[in-house]
């Protein structure tokens, strides 16, 4: 069983298992959005994980989960009222991810126009964050112990590996991957489309090796090419980056 598995078992034994699914959904999407530099994409998960969070604790301190959070602010200060859940549950968790993913997805340009857009450092810190809260309601609510929870928890707070880099304004796959993986990730980190020309650029391989892995990335529309010849990655690509990576 793979520790997201594992951990995923041991939420659904407290929470209701629809959101323990819907925090590790978004954590897991987070986390893989900033390991090929989605950083926007990274702080909108992390938004919606801090929401799902909320929701399990409400959960926690009244029995019945709300079907969203209004005010994120609000939903905090009841939790903190409470004194039937620990300090950690009902204070902690809700003030970390309020101000480093929740509040870093609005302040930093994720979900709003505040004329900065997200950087590398924004994305880590919302990682941070949730990955400290859910090694948190592991702790709490996970029934595990022992030598095994601290194992998960170590897992949990290990720094994910980019695999995408923004290097001198220009994103660089940074591991020595398959060709058409590499293609695949730099042309998933251009939402708005690539040339084939900027490929040749940021695709450290040779002109045919890229042309080959177009060639196969298209065959398995994993990417698809425009009319105006720029490259996009599809749905089908996204769903194999997420298995590759994960």
């Amino acid at each position: 069983m793979s520790v997201a598995s594992r951990i995923q078992d041991a939420l659904c034994s407290h929470f209701p298992q629809t959101l323990v699914e819907q925090i590790m959904a978004s954590y897991t999407h987070a986390t893989q959005k900033y390991q090929t530099g989605g950083y926007k994409s990274s702080l909108v998960e992390a938004g919606l994980y801090s929401e799902h969070v909320l929701r399990a604790l409400t959960f926690e301190m009244t029995g019945s989960v709300p079907t969203e959070i209004k005010h994120f602010g609000d939903a905090a200060s009841k939790l903190s009222k409470t004194t039937d859940m620990p300090e950690a549950t009902r204070i902690l968790i809700p003030k970390i991810l309020s101000a480093s993913a929740y509040d870093m997805r609005s302040k930093r340009g994720a979900v709003h126009v505040k004329g900065v857009n997200p950087q590398k450092r924004d994305a880590l810190q919302a990682l941070n964050a949730m990955s400290w809260a859910l090694a948190e309601l592991l702790a709490q609510y996970g029934n595990i112990a022992g030598h095994e929870l601290d194992t998960i928890i170590d897992t949990i707070l290990r720094r994910p590996t980019p695999l995408v880099e923004h290097i001198g304004g220009q994103h660089v796959v940074t591991q020595q991957l398959q060709t058409h993986v590499e293609t695949l990730l730099i042309i998933d980190s251009h939402p708005d489309g690539i040339s084939r020309r900027d490929l040749g650029k940021l695709v450290k391989r040779s002109s045919s090796s890229i042309t080959h892995a177009l060639t196969k990335i298209e065959a398995e529309r994993l990417a698809h090419k425009n009319e105006d010849g720029r490259w996009f990655i599809t749905s089908t690509g996204e769903k194999f980056l997420e298995r590759f990576i994960g």
